[in-house]
């Protein structure tokens, strides 16, 4: 086959909508510690440790 390649028109669409879902993710988790439903200080804490046992995430030490 000979010729040029086209591509697909229109751009990587389904890459940036999973981009931008795991961002939201991120944003209004525990982890980001920005979403005030999950308190500050101590209460923010658990939250985050409850997130990381459950996901098996853990920050390196």
């Amino acid at each position: 086959m000979t010729g040029t390649w086209r591509g697909v028109r229109g751009g990587p669409a389904v890459t940036y909508g999973l981009i931008a879902a795991c961002c939201l993710l991120f944003l209004f988790g525990p982890v980001s510690g920005l979403n005030p439903v999950y308190g500050t200080g101590d209460a923010l804490l658990a939250a985050q440790g409850s997130y990381f046992r459950r996901w098996g995430s853990s920050p390196p030490s």
